[in-house]
């Protein structure tokens, strides 16, 4: 989002529909081409509550420094999805086994490290608020350790599909494990889970990307990666936790109030006087995903699946939004 009139038009929509607090991110760069800083300050007052540069790369290093600069002085965090575009190139698997045994271009696990490496560098330099998304392998959790150690202003977090599967879902094409980052290595995964349970991993997000099927028809390299994450969120959170990889209360800590304070919002918990929002479920609840999927787009390794943990009513800044039947 680069452009005031888009951000009062998310804001007031999202208004009207009343379903869930919609915060916009603003553009870093002038439409994503990493080459002119967009107007950060201008699109704050107007509701961004972040600056980040989305899936396009600041390749140069002094614009992205002053990207950094320029943010860091109105304190607006800055969000990151590290991955160097020349390692990454054609790329649409993780760089191991499965992908030279399938025949599919590989992306190893450097190209989010080596770009991370970078990012890390010139928020230390700035001195700027940073958030790191999808972070997915165990090089970059050795990274964000020491950086948090040394007392950097940064947090991260990680999809719910990386911690559940890993690059052995891709076998026989399975074009609804198409993410990028890549599903990696089955230790990656294993890292992972312990970096969300120490706090490494601040938080984890469903990378809600909805396709259309004709989409993800197409030869596995062709497909358009990303996975419906949305409607299986709650479900695959509890089911980390049923099979003990994960405390409840660090588990919903993770989707709640770590989030907010990722972001710096005032969201997450309930406080007397504060307009609530919150979920009622029912961990116990089998949520059948071949009838209960609100999701537009149906590429899901999960779509047809029986999950624990039913939504009984949501409530969004006090009003209720959602009742179950």
């Amino acid at each position: 989002v680069d452009s005031t009139a888009v951000v009062r038009l998310i804001r007031e929509q999202a208004g009207q529909a009343g379903f869930a607090r919609i915060m916009p991110i603003a553009a870093m760069t002038q439409g994503l081409l990493g080459e002119q800083l967009a107007e950060m300050s201008t699109l704050a007052r107007a509701g961004c509550i972040a600056v980040g540069n989305a899936g396009g790369k600041v390749a140069n290093a002094l614009v992205l420094k002053r990207s950094l600069e320029y943010a860091a002085t109105f304190d607006l965090p800055v969000m990151f999805r590290p991955q160097d575009s020349a390692l990454s190139a054609g790329g649409c698997a993780h760089e191991g086994p499965v992908a030279t045994r399938l025949g599919l271009p590989g992306i190893p696990a450097v190209a989010e490290s080596v770009d991370l490496s970078r990012d890390l560098l010139l928020v230390e330099a700035t001195g700027v608020r940073a958030h790191f998304q999808q972070i997915s392998s165990r090089d970059s959790l050795r990274l964000l350790r020491a950086a948090k150690r040394r007392g950097l202003p940064v947090t991260a977090d990680v999809s719910i599909q990386h911690l559940l599967l890993d690059e052995s879902a891709l076998e026989g094409f399975n074009s609804h494990c198409h993410v990028i980052p890549p599903l990696r290595s089955a230790a990656d995964r294993e890292a992972l889970l312990e970096a969300v349970a120490d706090g490494t991993i601040d938080a984890i997000c469903s990378q809600h990307t909805p396709i259309g099927s004709s989409s993800k028809a197409a030869p596995f390299p062709a497909t358009k990666p990303g996975m419906a994450g949305l409607d299986v969120l709650l479900s695959l959170v509890l089911q980390l936790v049923s099979e003990g990889k994960l405390e409840l209360s660090r588990a919903l800590d993770a989707v709640t109030a770590a989030p907010a304070r990722c972001l710096g919002i005032q969201a997450g918990q309930l406080e007397t006087g504060r307009p609530a929002s919150l979920c009622v479920l029912d961990p116990a609840g089998v949520k059948d995903l071949r009838e209960d999927w609100l999701s537009a787009g149906n590429n899901s390794p999960w779509r047809h699946a029986q999950l624990k943990g039913s939504v009984k009513l949501t409530v969004c800044q006090g009003k209720v939004s959602w009742l179950s039947d």
